[in-house]
């Protein structure tokens, strides 16, 4: 009885412990596009401040599609910048401009996350 009890219990450890939450799963899928991301604004703000994943607010929309980043530069300073994949799988700087034009085709794009990491209360 003892070991039906404790191999009862090993296998439901073994198959919870193979269960990944939602927000693991899409950390996974967005992580190399993210660092793609943070990769390339930190070249774009070279001059200004170092970037730290951990201190960006990271806010990714449809499917990949569109990843926002949100950082300080000073206290008084919030910083939004978006990028959206090319066809080549790039991620591109959209500028205020361009980005105006992209909102006004696609704004149901952006009312639903596919993924945040580091936005909100902390």
């Amino acid at each position: 009885m003892k070991i039906k009890l404790i191999i009862f219990i090993l296998t439901i450890l073994i198959i919870l412990s193979g269960c990944k939450s939602e927000k693991e799963k899409n950390k996974e899928k967005y992580d190399s596009a993210i660092n793609q991301v943070i990769t390339l604004e930190s070249k774009r703000i070279s001059d200004i401040k170092a970037l730290k994943r951990e201190e960006v607010g990271i806010i990714v929309y449809g499917k990949g599609k569109y990843i926002e980043l949100i950082y300080t530069i000073k206290p008084d300073n919030q910083i939004e910048s978006i990028y959206k994949i090319d066809q080549q799988k790039k991620y591109k700087y959209i500028t205020k401009k361009d980005l105006n034009k992209i909102l006004d085709k696609a704004e149901n794009t952006f009312k639903n996350t596919s993924y945040t990491e580091n936005v909100g209360l902390k």
